[in-house]
């Protein structure tokens, strides 16, 4: 997500519960033109497949960019058109440069949990979210330059 904000690229996060349904409503609300995935995550001992839910939710959807990190299955195949994430990590030879945007662009899509109706997409600004992320960890937790 920091990344995301370094590089000015507008993101948004998607549950790991959420069913294909879900998740392709808000690929649908947000239109990506980039999906980065895991292949599975383990929860309370049980494997819970999230490039599968990906790949149902994606059916018809034209995304141009897929990047699998493969965590659980390091040989988890992928499709045309799809991306490892580590061969990608490791073909970078610089971190990009910071881009300089106005402290309310966009940062950030967040999306409410479509319980009681289709799920609606709150734009957030990115600067203004950083520094309330800055101010809640310096307040809650009372750090100081010392701690790591």
């Amino acid at each position: 997500m920091h990344a995301c904000d370094r590089i000015g690229a507008i993101y948004s996060v998607i549950f790991a519960g959420l069913s294909a349904s879900a998740v392709r409503d808000r690929l649908e609300d947000a239109a990506p033109r980039v999906v980065i995935c895991t292949d599975a995550i383990l929860r309370r001992g049980r494997t819970v497949p999230l490039k599968e839910t990906l790949d149902q939710a994606m059916i018809g959807l034209s995304i141009p960019h897929v990047i699998v990190a493969r965590r659980v299955n390091k040989d988890y195949p992928l499709s045309a058109g799809e991306h490892d994430f580590a061969e990608l990590l490791s073909k970078t030879t610089k971190k990009a440069a910071p881009v300089s945007i106005e402290a309310n662009e966009p940062g950030f899509i967040i999306y409410t949990s479509g319980t009681t109706a289709k799920p609606k997409g709150l734009v957030h600004a990115g600067a203004g979210f950083l520094v309330g992320a800055y101010a809640n960890v310096k307040w809650s937790l009372n750090l100081d330059e010392h701690d790591v």
